[in-house]
């Protein structure tokens, strides 16, 4: 089949198109619209103001990633800490059940937590003390090389005759094993009858825990505290507008709080988790 094609154009850029085969013939109209050259080449390319801007949006993006890795590192550690601790304060619920009875704490009395009594006969370092293994903490024979310690604080429980009482497990953190807790400027707190501190004396690697107002200077912002009388935990937060602090629930008017000092020399308190739990004998 033999065929031609003919395409002619006028000045109007307008061309006819006929087709011819054998002796059938069709025709139609076919309008081509010229574009100059340089109105291509800038349709398939970017301009420098789109290029700077696709890079400013871009690096503002990757600023924002950026800022994401630290933030999601904090949380993934203080989340790992109080995992961690929920075993330790556990762990020293168990060993004060073997530990103790309820002659051990006769002399408690319900309308203020003390520190758990005969500690240093009870409960000696290196059963508060521990080391991070492989999948548990666990107790270590090297108190001063430990991560972990904790401490308790009890009460007999209110409005009731039998012996049960309110026990707090206070777990701290070290951040280096060669952390100093003076507690310069703190009063620990120190029944006549029971052990200042909630820790032995001469354990300066240990942390101690204090007592004293809500608004104490060594009461670092963001700590956690018990209200002594009504067994409140509460945090403490700036109260905003520069004016003094509050909590996150309400304590007795006046009462003294049990708080953790930092360590010499930093600001964060080391306490990273407070365990409540009620036992009885």
């Amino acid at each position: 089949m033999d065929s031609v094609i003919a395409i002619s154009t006028n000045h109007a850029v307008e061309g006819r198109l006929r087709v011819e085969s054998g002796s059938h013939t069709s025709a139609g109209s076919l309008k081509l619209k010229r574009r100059p050259p340089s109105q291509s080449v800038a349709a398939r390319a970017f301009t420098l103001v789109e290029i700077l801007i696709a890079i400013f949006i871009f690096a503002i993006g990757m600023l924002m990633v950026a800022c994401i890795f630290p933030a999601g590192a904090s949380f993934t550690r203080r989340n790992t800490d109080r995992s961690v601790a929920s075993l330790v304060a556990q762990n020293a619920v168990a060993i004060i059940k073997a530990e103790y009875t309820a002659n051990d704490f006769y002399g408690i009395g319900a309308t203020m937590l003390v520190p758990i009594p005969n500690m240093s006969v009870n409960l000696p370092l290196d059963q508060r003390a521990y080391a991070f293994g492989r999948n548990n903490p666990y107790p270590t024979s090297h108190p001063a090389a430990a991560s972990y310690y904790w401490t308790a604080l009890v009460r007999r429980t209110p409005a009731t005759t039998q012996n049960k009482f309110d026990l707090f497990i206070l777990v701290f953190k070290k951040q280096a094993a060669d952390q100093v807790f003076s507690g310069y400027g703190v009063t620990p707190i120190a029944p006549a009858s029971f052990e200042p501190g909630a820790r032995l004396p001469g354990e300066t690697g240990v942390p101690l825990v204090a007592q004293g107002a809500v608004s104490a200077p060594q009461f670092p912002i963001g700590s956690e505290g018990i209200g002594l009388e009504s067994a409140t935990v509460f945090r403490k937060i700036p109260a905003g507008n520069g004016g003094g602090v509050t909590q996150t629930a309400p304590t007795l008017p006046g009462e003294p709080v049990a708080f953790v000092p930092p360590a010499d020399g930093t600001q964060a308190s080391p306490l990273v988790y407070i365990y409540q739990t009620t036992i009885g004998f």
